[in-house]
């Protein structure tokens, strides 16, 4: 027979916070799927997010804000930034996921020396 390793309540806890997450993040997505509606940027904006996903799973960690509602803004300010500046998929489809890359990066740097900044603090 199948032997419960966890309580129940941590089991609950844990669909509590997937759900929580899933929620958010969708959310997050409608914003910022709306700001690329707004430059009608739409293709543009998904081909940004696959490169963004796929830089961010080659890098690790990228830059997180202690708060959700300024993590929300960095990221509109950044993709609202990226959607105006690129050009048209008609252009170039290789570029939206290049410029989504390099977000990425951008944030995996960030993070970088702001930890490296924490543990400087830290030791004085």
């Amino acid at each position: 027979m199948y032997e419960y390793k966890k309580p129940f309540n941590e089991v609950a806890k844990n669909i509590f916070k997937w759900a929580y997450i899933i929620t958010v993040q969708s959310m997050q997505t409608i914003v910022l799927a709306s700001i690329a509606l707004y430059f009608d940027r739409l293709y543009e904006f998904i081909l940004i997010v696959i490169g963004f996903q796929i830089g961010k799973a080659a890098l690790g960690e990228t830059y997180h804000a202690a708060t959700m509602i300024t993590c929300t803004l960095i990221s509109g300010v950044l993709f609202a930034i990226a959607c105006a500046i690129v050009p048209t998929s008609q252009t170039s489809l290789i570029m939206q996921a290049t410029i989504g890359v390099g977000m990425a990066f951008l944030l995996s740097v960030i993070e970088h020396y702001r930890k490296k900044i924490c543990r400087i603090n830290e030791g004085e």
